[in-house]
């Protein structure tokens, strides 16, 4: 086990394999592969030395627990849970048998189960900071209890200082709750700027982001995460300029072109290695808020006339106006227990709220599985018609967005350059919201833009009946 505990799993495996060679039948050991096995991703195998495990001696409460890791991996819940259970019956004060319980009931929506068996579990070890972090995650995914989940998290972070999933999670919280100035500080738990402080620190540096209203005469803005991410934290961008700071932004160079229109930024590069003078664009709203609004406008943009032009000729050939672009999806899916940032509407039911609406229709989708669109065409009863290349350049994405008379889809990229264009859009916001959308009503980020919102549980009905209505005529 020496080796296992420090993280050499394949000479753990190989020595194991060797006890296990000249002893088939110790069962504990067969437990011990299946969690190194298991470890490194060779969840078949696992599952196998699990069950030799068992088979041999069927009273290991960790094997059991183990085997419900490995179903629950691969989203066979019911089977994890009978796992669990069996786990449990063995050992009834097994607190992390209880957890894994109660993250399967999750994931198959038994909320009320799921609570029970996190404060089951509090009750037997209450100092456990994961526990009350998953119980936060529940809370802010499932039950839209924010202010259970903002205290659930408060609780991890005070037992473990240094969990950072904790602190994101209730800066989340804390932005969708309107409790800005505390959720920036949490912010920088992301893993992006805590990736960057490391590379910082690696080159013999340290990353220091200005204090709040105090600004450089020069800033250069790195970019991180997603496109749309840039576009939405560059909106604090005209606050810096209007006090006299000179803007350089490193990033993506496919934004290049689009922030050159503005007149804001004095250089723009691609280049991102660590330099002085640096501050992560995610990390710009606090300290530009004392100097302008907390909720300025979407960093405002203009098409490129040719692109525009190109786009006009094809949605005419398309068909007539009004044009309506659509998407349903956005993100991918994790591969962990939960998903993220994956966001999407159900097609069908997307597709029969649209029926008999007047409009020639245009999939703006990226990457649609096969299949898709068609589907989507016969719940309207109208053609859908396919320009989800478009998504491959954003300044054929700008012009097309541009054009359309209406805009409905998730939140994705396309949100943040229509909001740009300062242009109407219908978002349907799955439950559980990502925090810029809020808990109800218009966002402040985007007040041009209606919000159709998913309840918890997975209901659309109502929100697809409210599109429908105010879409139709």
């Amino acid at each position: 086990m020496a080796a296992l505990q420090a993280g050499r799993w394949d000479e753990g495996i190989a020595r194991l394999r060797g006890v296990l060679a000249r002893q088939p039948q110790f069962a504990e050991v067969w437990s011990n592969l299946g969690f190194a096995l298991r470890a490194v991703g060779r969840r078949d195998e696992a599952r196998e030395a699990l069950e030799r495990a068992v088979e041999i001696a069927p009273g290991l409460p960790d094997a059991w627990n183990l085997l419900g890791l490995v179903e629950q991996e691969v989203g066979r819940h019911e089977v994890a849970i009978a796992y669990f259970q069996r786990a449990l019956a063995l050992r009834p004060d097994f607190a992390l048998a209880v957890v894994n319980q109660a993250n399967s009931a999750q994931a198959l929506g038994r909320l009320d189960a799921a609570v029970e068996g996190y404060a089951r579990a509090l009750e037997m070890a209450p100092r456990n900071a994961g526990l009350h972090y998953n119980l936060g995650h529940l809370h802010q995914k499932a039950t839209g209890d924010y202010a259970k989940a903002r205290d659930a998290y408060r609780a991890a972070i005070a037992l473990d200082p240094s969990l950072a999933d904790a602190h994101l999670n209730l800066a989340n919280v804390l932005f969708a709750l309107g409790s800005y100035d505390e959720g920036w500080r949490e912010f920088a738990w992301r893993p992006q700027r805590i990736a960057h402080e490391r590379a910082v620190a690696r080159a013999g540096g340290r990353y220091e982001p200005p204090a709040p209203g105090v600004l450089p005469r020069t800033l250069r803005l790195r970019g991180e995460q997603g496109l749309g991410d840039m576009l939405f934290f560059l909106r604090f961008a005209p606050i810096a300029v209007s006090a006299d700071v000179r803007i350089a932004f490193n990033g993506d160079a496919r934004l290049h072109p689009i922030l050159a229109r503005t007149g804001l930024f004095e250089a723009l590069s691609d280049d991102l290695s660590p330099g002085s003078n640096e501050l992560l664009v995610a990390d710009l709203p606090p300290v530009v808020e004392p100097m302008g609004e907390r909720f300025p406008a979407a960093l405002a943009l203009a098409a490129d006339a040719r692109s525009r032009e190109a786009m006009e000729r094809r949605l005419r050939d398309a068909g007539p106006p009004p044009w309506i672009a659509i998407t349903w999806r956005a993100g991918e899916r994790s591969r962990g227990l939960f998903d993220r940032l994956f966001k999407e509407a159900p097609i069908a039911d997307l597709g029969a709220a649209l029926k008999g609406v007047r409009a020639t229709w245009i999939s703006v989708q990226r990457a649609p599985l096969a299949g898709e669109r068609e589907a989507l065409a016969r719940a309207i009863a109208a053609p859908v018609h396919d320009f989800s290349d478009a998504n491959e350049n954003l300044e054929s994405a700008l012009g097309l967005l541009d054009l359309v008379t209406d805009y409905v889809g998730v939140s994705n990229t396309n949100t943040h350059l229509r909001a740009g264009l300062d242009r109407p859009g219908r978002v349907l916001v799955p439950f559980a919201p990502e925090w810029r959308w809020g808990l109800a009503g218009t966002s402040p980020w985007f007040p041009a833009m209606t919000t159709y919102r998913e309840k918890a549980g997975g209901g659309w009905v109502r929100a697809l009946a409210d599109l429908r209505r105010d879409m139709l005529p």
